[in-house]
């Protein structure tokens, strides 16, 4: 069963049990936070939720969200999946007992969280090959895996950049309707821009394309030969045939990449505060977590983030 559906199943039988209109508006945003945690993982069915996962959850909420918001949600989360045992939409619940009970060991970030190390960074970087494809390609390879890597950047909002949104200058990326509909910066790189300039002067975007057209592309030959934005899928097949060999888990998707950011910059000393100003994550209430951070100057997080990558890739 999907669970969308179960969430429905839910959302009405709380409705026939004359749970109140605040109450049910609560279970709802709950549910709806968690089912887009869900999505960013490509994860659809009530049964692919395992205890694990639930872990997973709780590790990334906890860097953005209050003690008494991920404690609310944990309860609701709790309620649902017993109501999904009750009524036979599952054999058994994913929760052997509340999250906020439960201490993450370095065993359950391996069953769950594959993120690309320190040295898979590099590797992975100067790994690929011209000789292994078109000298082009292999540019424009390199320069959406360091994009990735680097700045955090949903795999979505990638494939909508265009090079009118980088800002070489100060380092930043501009992002329209991201997730949620936020407007804000990411992190450009020294890293990302080596790798993007080598992409462009590649000759693989054409020149008589205009900063607005999408930065990674293709000419789709069914539309005139127009040039043609990267889709989503074009994007984790660069990330899976590049970390193909790299890394334990099949499927090595580009949403990864994101959780890789998040850990490597974790493991170079930066505060999960300063990170979350990083992803632009929301505490799934509407309410950005940059508020907490809004008197800190951004330029100096930015500036750090880009010294622990420069550092990384040798470049310091």
């Amino acid at each position: 069963m999907k669970y969308t559906e179960a969430v429905n199943a839910y959302i009405s039988a709380c409705k026939a049990g004359n749970k109140s209109y605040k109450t049910i508006e609560s279970y709802t945003r709950t549910l709806r936070f968690f089912g887009d945690f869900l999505s960013s993982r490509e994860m659809d069915s009530l049964e692919s939720i395992t205890p694990a996962v639930l872990l997973a959850w709780k590790e990334e909420q906890s860097a953005v969200l209050a003690v008494s918001s991920l404690r609310l949600y944990d309860t609701h989360l709790k309620g649902f999946f017993d109501f999904c045992v009750d009524i036979e939409f599952l054999n058994r619940s994913p929760y052997k007992k509340s999250l906020m009970d439960v201490k993450i060991t370095d065993a359950d970030r391996k069953e769950y969280k594959n993120v690309v190390t320190a040295d898979q960074f590099r590797m992975v970087l100067t790994n690929l090959h011209p000789s292994d494809m078109h000298v082009a390609a292999y540019a424009r390879n390199r320069a959406i895996l360091a994009l990735l890597m680097t700045s955090g950047v949903r795999c979505d909002s990638l494939c909508r950049i265009t090079p009118a949104d980088l800002d070489w200058e100060n380092g930043t990326i501009s992002l329209e309707n991201a997730k949620g509909g936020k407007n804000g910066n990411v992190l450009f790189s020294d890293v990302a821009q080596k790798f993007v300039r080598e992409y462009l002067n590649s000759g693989l975007r054409p020149a008589s394309c205009s900063d607005d057209e999408p930065l990674f592309g293709f000419f789709d030959q069914k539309h005139g030969g127009a040039w043609t934005r990267y889709s989503r899928t074009n994007i984790s097949n660069v990330v899976e045939a590049a970390f193909r060999g790299f890394t334990s888990a099949e499927g090595f998707r580009s949403h990864a990449m994101r959780h890789s950011f998040a850990s490597l910059l974790k493991d170079g000393g930066m505060k999960d505060g300063d990170i979350s100003v990083l992803l632009m994550h929301s505490d799934g209430t509407g309410s950005a977590v940059t508020n907490r951070y809004i008197k800190r100057n951004n330029a100096s997080v930015f500036q750090k983030a880009n010294q622990i990558f420069n550092k990384l890739a040798l470049l310091a």
